[in-house]
């Protein structure tokens, strides 16, 4: 059969290359479609079968912590691709990308890897009577993951060298392709990041997503999205005269005034001082005219995000039904084998009451004052600690997040760090913090990146790793974001060390942004944790 050559222009080559899986399997005995691309002055090729499309260069997100070859990993509509260096795995130079850089985008068992060549040329049908079969070639590039050679007719072209893709894979990233999905890890405050993939969509969506908290030792919840976010008890409370004794007072937050109230006073239980462990929920509450009121609902402590299965969630038994304007719990929750139970909250029943009502009042009152009181809100060393949202921070030029549940507080980098000799040497040393000893990582150090100079936009973030409270210097704290469920995926396995400490990313497509949820837990070794 004569060799059919079909060019693949520059401008095209971002078009999908569209072929069955089953390609691979049934490639006809006498020809077969073969991608043919170049790599430093080395032409290669690959089956088409295995190619499932073809992109330029993307946008990429370094991952610290990844195996050599990897440079990161991309958006493709709405998926995270992982990025590998052809180059690097062939150990040839190092080159910039240009306009004719391409991505291979390679389909392994069901999972999608992209490989950087310097250019595509064209897609050809070979007969099979050209392919010379590894057994008797040999090449100094990349020798281990060629499957053969394809010699040109008549003698006249070049030899492609066929590169076995699943080979490559199988050998140097294994892992990337396993099934990196896990169970929800709800102490973490992570519910938010299980598996969104659609299989796992249709899997949950009858489950309820609940934010449980205590009051006076019961645990209670409401739906996550009656919760517009989580934030400490800050120091100072204004007080407003004339108010119900059930509104603790007023903060400001995000340039608003905030009423607060006691959920303890509310539900007739004894009061005691607040701490630091103390809580505010974030709720919204019907004002007419304004969409963005909100009261501040005070419990105890927050504990979790759950996601609870409609299964294990009951109706409150007509005989505990409440009377009145107090029937506020609409359900409670079996977890643990019925072990422990949540009394669910209904926030449109506990804001129907006659107390809540006055916290209504009081907000429009309050919003309404021209000689509203006023207090400025530190944004950086305390409100945002505990918000429900991801804290998201920067290092190394890259976004990376992590649950509020797992932060228990930012600071400034004080001058000077007291040095520990014996200290392992990822420790930069240690600080005083209230009377608490804590050690410190530089963030760059621990995702083996270079170094900085010590600046004012650095900070401290203190993250509590299997007990322990360590403190971790990042280059910034940008914000704190609400990041939906969907828009978190299982990160990519680009090395066991880098999946003990990033395990999903949020993929914020509309954005241009990639943010790297960590695993608290992740960030340090048994044998470093062992030292503190």
């Amino acid at each position: 059969m004569s060799e059919m050559l079909m060019d693949v222009d520059a401008d095209v080559a971002e078009a999908q290359v569209v072929a069955s899986s089953e390609a691979l399997d049934n490639i006809m005995s006498d020809n077969a479609q073969y991608v043919i691309f170049s790599m430093r002055g080395e032409q290669f090729a690959v089956i088409m079968g295995a190619v499932s499309e073809i992109i330029r260069l993307p946008k990429l997100v370094s991952v610290p912590l990844a195996a050599h070859g990897i440079q990161g990993v991309a958006n493709l509509r709405g998926r995270v691709l992982p990025i590998v260096s052809l180059a690097d795995l062939f150990q040839l130079d190092s080159k910039d990308a240009d306009e004719a850089t391409r991505v291979l985008v390679i389909n392994h068992k069901g999972s999608s890897i992209g490989f950087v060549v310097d250019r595509v040329e064209k897609v050809i049908t070979v007969d099979a009577s050209l392919i010379e079969r590894n057994s008797t070639v040999s090449s100094n590039v990349g020798g281990q993951f060629l499957d053969g050679m394809i010699k040109p007719r008549d003698n006249s072209g070049s030899l492609s060298q066929i590169v076995d893709f699943s080979l490559m894979i199988e050998h140097c990233f294994a892992d990337m392709t396993e099934n990196t999905s896990s169970a929800v890890n709800a102490n973490a405050g992570a519910a938010a990041l299980t598996n969104v993939n659609d299989n796992a969509e249709r899997e949950h969506e009858e489950d309820m997503h609940l934010i449980s908290f205590t009051v006076y030792g019961q645990e209670y919840a409401v739906p996550i999205n009656q919760a517009k976010e989580i934030v400490q008890v800050p120091s100072n409370i204004s007080q407003v005269p004339n108010t119900p004794s059930h509104i603790l007072g007023v903060i400001t937050l995000r340039q608003r005034l905030l009423p607060l109230v006691s959920l303890r006073q509310i539900f007739g239980m004894p009061v005691e001082a607040l701490d630091e462990s103390n809580r505010i929920l974030v709720m919204p509450i019907s004002i007419a005219g304004d969409q963005e009121a909100a009261v501040g609902v005070v419990v105890d402590s927050v504990n979790e995000v759950l996601r609870v299965n409609h299964r294990f969630v009951d109706e409150l038994p007509a005989v505990m039904e409440q009377h009145g304007d107090m029937n506020d719990i609409s359900a409670i929750c079996r977890l643990e084998d019925g072990a422990r139970l949540v009394s669910v909250i209904s926030p449109e029943a506990l804001f129907s009451t006659h107390l809540m009502r006055s916290a209504a009042d009081s907000y429009a009152q309050i919003n309404g004052s021209e000689e509203s009181m006023q207090q400025q809100v530190n944004d950086d060393d305390g409100m945002i600690t505990d918000d429900l949202q991801f804290v998201v921070f920067r290092v190394a030029e890259e976004e990376y997040g992590a649950p509020i549940q797992t932060v228990k507080e930012i600071v400034r980098v004080p001058e000077k760090l007291t040095d520990v000799p014996t200290a392992p040497g990822l420790f930069e040393g240690i600080i005083n913090l209230r009377g608490m000893v804590l050690p410190v990582v530089d963030m760059r150090t621990r995702f083996a990146r270079q170094r900085m100079e010590r600046n004012d936009r650095q900070r401290i973030m203190v993250f509590e790793v299997r007990g322990k409270r360590v403190g971790f210097v990042v280059d910034s704290v940008i914000e704190v974001l609400r990041i939906h469920a969907k828009m978190i995926e299982p990160a990519p396995n680009l090395s066991h060390e880098q999946a003990e400490v990033i395990r999903n990313i949020a993929n914020l497509e509309a954005q241009g942004r990639m943010i790297m949820l960590l695993e608290a837990d992740g960030l340090l070794a048994e044998d470093a944790l062992a030292s503190i």
